[in-house]
C-alpha cells in the first residue's frame, strides 16, 4: 500500500512499480506515452457515456 501513495520513484519499495513510474514520469517517451493512454481512457469514458445515453432513448 506504501508505493500507492508515493509520488516520486525513489520513495517505492516494489522496484518493478519504481522503475514504471520513473519511466512515465522522468522519460520524454514514457510522459508521451501516459499522456496518450490519458487521453485514450477520456475518450474511452465519453464514448461509453453516449452509448448509454443513446441505450436509453432506445429503450
Amino acid at each position: 500500500m506504501h508505493d500507492f501513495n508515493c509520488t516520486q520513484a525513489a520513495d517505492m519499495n516494489f522496484e518493478l512499480m519504481a522503475e514504471r513510474t520513473k519511466y512515465l514520469k522522468e522519460n520524454p517517451n514514457g510522459v508521451q506515452e501516459w499522456e496518450f493512454q490519458m487521453r485514450h481512457m477520456v475518450h474511452l469514458q465519453a464514448l461509453q457515456r453516449c452509448l448509454k445515453y443513446v441505450l436509453a432513448l432506445t429503450l
